[in-house]
């Protein structure tokens, strides 16, 4: 069969024209570099003659052809891109220079255009090959497809607009009760925090032990049983031990006696209802050692054909894959910027879990602190929201217990402090919220 070589999508006249544009009427620079970059610009040429005019107008000289030339001569590049003549072939080839931006426009697409073959090529070769997960092949894919498909253009948004989405968002709430944040089902954080923001990062953080896997657990359980879908990432715990620990609220059964042979028809019966209560739940579990940004992605992607998704819970930051960087805080903050941009790209809210610092959990310790935060770099910067778990009598003998009961408290571990140290849209405090170790539960079913 013979082959047909194909050249790449491009518009020469369009890429000449945004030249020329920006020479002729220099207020056209600002609108066409929103809209195009130098990577933008099929002809290498091209692509040196924007750099130098940007690099002109950013210096604050006007942008003609007696600063452009010095600026390439300088740079002894003015040969290359053919010379004074081409720069005034450029000048006068412009149909009309007050059309810059619908020329870049042009520039844009065809740039679109030959990113999404490229992307199309390297997938095409990677499953070919096979070298690659074909979830890594098929995100990377989707970014190029998003990419494409996103508007040239950043949007400008008016103050009236973006205060009329507010009001009819509030006006949901007052006639509805519908609000535009996930709910964790557990009052006492909803009441502090306002839940959970699409597109906004939540930090739940904690000791080894405290229970940060079962309260995010029991709060994807709520956000599923509410009707909105849920994504597990787990890279700790089996889904198999999740689903265990998911059934035990509704059963009151733990593993031990669910695997032993002393089931009573009760707890049999006990245990059917609450596997049926539980099965049509939109909760889906991913269990991986390693993930990195790309795999969740993915995983999100194949997620959402079975259900919306409006949560994704990633246990924990501290074991996914990085990219590399000078030390370990570089290397969670860089990971954790890049989940606040997935999560804000794909509008779901991201429980992001992270350990904390070892430290002293004795009853009547210090509770955690943001300096606690493990690795912390930019973790809590790039956080909409910081929560801390604490289990204050977690772990006490029975000698202290009784002293504590003595002074008039209860000594019993059957409740967690919830410390919000950071909430960018509301207040910050502590809550107190129940805990039955016998139903793997934090809070109340409501």
């Amino acid at each position: 069969m013979k082959e047909h070589t194909r050249r790449p999508p491009e518009n020469q006249a369009a890429e000449v024209s945004v030249l020329g544009s920006m020479m002729i009427n220099n207020a056209m620079i600002a609108p066409i570099k929103a809209i195009v970059g130098p990577e933008h610009f099929c002809s290498p040429r091209h692509r040196v003659i924007f750099e130098g005019m940007c690099a002109v107008d950013g210096a604050g000289s006007p942008v003609d052809l007696v600063t452009l030339q010095a600026h390439l001569q300088a740079r002894e590049s003015l040969e290359a891109v053919g010379g004074v003549d081409y720069l005034m072939c450029i000048v006068e080839a412009v149909p009309a220079a007050a059309a810059g931006e619908h020329y870049a426009l042009l520039v844009r697409k065809a740039a679109d255009k030959r990113s999404l073959l490229l992307a199309t090529e390297v997938a095409m070769r990677d499953l070919f090959d096979g070298g690659k997960e074909v979830e890594a092949v098929a995100s990377e894919l989707q970014i190029a497809i998003t990419g494409a498909c996103a508007p040239a253009e950043a949007e400008l948004i008016p103050l009236r607009d973006a205060l009329k989405t507010m009001i009819d968002e509030a006006d949901r709430v007052i006639k509805h009760g519908e609000t535009p944040a996930i709910k964790t089902g557990m009052s006492e954080i909803d009441n502090l925090t306002g839940g959970m923001a699409k597109g906004e990062q939540v930090i739940l953080a904690g000791r080894p032990s405290m229970g940060k896997s079962t309260l995010a657990l029991n709060i994807a359980t709520n956000v599923a049983q509410s009707g909105t879908g849920a994504l597990f990432i787990s890279m700790e715990m089996l889904a198999v031990n999740l689903a265990t620990n998911c059934q035990a609220r509704y059963s009151g059964l733990n593993r031990h006696e669910i695997y032993t042979r002393a089931m009573t028809e009760e707890n049999q019966k006990a245990l059917a209802d609450a596997v049926s209560f539980c099965t049509d739940m939109p909760l889906y579990i991913v269990e991986m050692s390693y993930m990195n940004v790309e795999k969740i992605r993915a995983m999100y992607h194949t997620a959402s054909r079975k259900h919306k998704i409006g949560l994704i819970v990633i246990d924990f930051i501290q074991l996914m894959e990085m990219v590399k960087a000078e030390n370990n805080n570089l290397r969670v903050g860089h990971t954790s910027k890049a989940l606040m941009l997935m999560g804000r790209d794909l509008g779901v809210a991201t429980l992001l879990l992270s350990q904390l610092k070892r430290g002293d959990s004795r009853y009547g310790s210090k509770p955690p602190q943001m300096s606690d935060l493990r690795d912390s770099g930019e973790l809590e910067q790039n956080a909409f929201q910081v929560w801390m778990i604490d289990r204050p009598n977690m772990g006490l003998d029975e000698d202290d217990r009784a002293s504590i009961q003595e002074k008039g408290g209860t000594g019993l571990d059957n409740y967690a402090h919830i410390h919000v140290r950071k909430n960018r849209s509301g207040p910050t405090g502590r809550v107190r919220i129940e805990w039955d170790a016998s139903r793997m539960l934090f809070g109340r079913d409501e």
